[in-house]
């Protein structure tokens, strides 16, 4: 962050190839521990599937980047 002089978020909490956690309990404590900051909203919630990822571009469209 200092470095940057801004927050880098992430989409994911998990390491590239490793399986998607459902749940805040399934995030690896290498991924914890490696993090400035982790949200703490909903950490019972279960997910089926990763959330969806848009972009909404300075035109005013929005671009889905992941459903």
């Amino acid at each position: 962050i200092r470095k940057l002089r801004w927050p880098i978020v992430s989409t994911s909490a998990n390491m590239s190839g490793q399986k998607t956690p459902q749940s805040f309990k399934e995030i690896s404590e290498e991924i914890l521990e490696g993090v400035d900051y982790v949200v703490n909203l909903h950490k019972s919630k279960r997910s089926a599937k990763p959330s969806a990822i848009i972009k909404l571009q300075n035109d005013g469209n929005v671009k889905v980047i992941r459903q």
